[in-house]
């Protein structure tokens, strides 16, 4: 009896061992091609990536060279119109009139820091990370820059 019960599950093992090698080798082909989809799928985000960050450089030159052609617009005529006025302070005998004027000079230099600062702030503001920040934060930082 046990010989013939050898002859019935021997066969049986023999398909049970090729059923499972079979499975190993199905699970090992897998692997292989997710591995392989994995690499492809890594390297398409790479380049991705890479195009990404080239498109955004370049979008940041772009607005570099926006805001700097747009604080020279209004540096320009600023500056023109600061030149007469301060001919006007110079020839100037009535106080009243120094007074406006002084407050007119005062305001255009405070214009014309905030517009030569205009291309520098947003160079921060990309330096870190794009986090805006409201015009107090930045004069406080720049007065803190000044003082060291």
């Amino acid at each position: 009896m046990t010989v013939h019960l050898q002859r019935l599950f021997l066969p049986l093992v023999y398909v049970l061992v090729l059923v499972l090698l079979a499975y190993f080798v199905f699970l090992w082909r897998r692997s292989i091609k997710l591995e392989q989809e994995k690499k492809r799928l890594e390297q398409i985000i790479k380049e991705s990536t890479r195009e990404m960050e080239e498109k955004k450089q370049q979008l940041e030159l772009q607005a570099v060279r926006f805001l700097s052609d747009i604080s020279h617009e209004f540096r320009t005529p600023l500056t023109l119109i600061m030149l007469p006025l301060e001919h006007m302070l110079e020839n100037c005998r009535d106080k009243k009139t120094e007074e406006g004027l002084n407050l007119m000079m005062e305001n255009s230099l405070k214009l014309l820091t905030l517009i030569n600062r205009l291309p520098h702030n947003f160079h921060r503001f990309l330096r870190e990370g794009g986090e805006a920040k409201d015009d107090r934060q930045l004069k406080t930082n720049d007065s803190k820059r000044e003082h060291n």
